[in-house]
């Protein structure tokens, strides 16, 4: 009986995950720690119930089954489950449109224009700043100075 178990945990495989740092990478290798999700667990009879979590080397092996990135450049969302692996990323495709502070507002606003409504009732005052354009420089500063106007004219 008990090389027959020792089989059965041979025979499943760890999942492998990926954990890159930033985006609070810590704390969700933390929780896959604290959960102990890493180690192997076996049910009542020795068959593996659940294979335990083991890194996997992300230049090198493409089969992991989570990845944690803190952004989504480079993520190969066509690639994502193929060839029988089921992977789960952090990310959605096409996740800016949401994700990011100024699409969210500029999709808001299109939204509340298009409902013939003033943005403002629903959002706080929000300005982007595009700072990959030459003149982001003017535009922090024009932005300073509407806040400067608008902390005086709060009393």
């Amino acid at each position: 009986m008990l090389s027959k178990n020792r089989f059965k945990q041979e025979e499943s495989a760890p999942l492998k995950y990926v954990i890159r740092p930033g985006n609070n990478s810590k704390i969700i290798f933390k929780v896959m720690e604290k959960s102990g999700r890493l180690e192997q667990r076996l049910d009542n009879e020795g068959n593996v119930a659940f294979p335990g979590w083991e890194p996997a080397d992300d230049y090198y092996d493409s089969l992991y089954n989570f990845k944690w990135k803190p952004t989504s450049n480079g993520i190969k969302y066509d690639l994502i489950s193929k060839h029988g692996l089921k992977q789960l990323v952090n990310h959605v495709k096409g996740h800016y449109a949401l994700t990011t502070k100024d699409n969210l507002f500029l999709n808001m606003k299109s939204y509340y224009e298009s409902q013939k409504q003033n943005i403002y009732d629903v959002l706080p005052l929000t300005i982007v700043i595009d700072y990959l354009k030459d003149d982001v420089g003017d535009r922090v500063e024009t932005f300073s100075n509407i806040l400067k106007i608008v902390e005086k004219n709060l009393d």
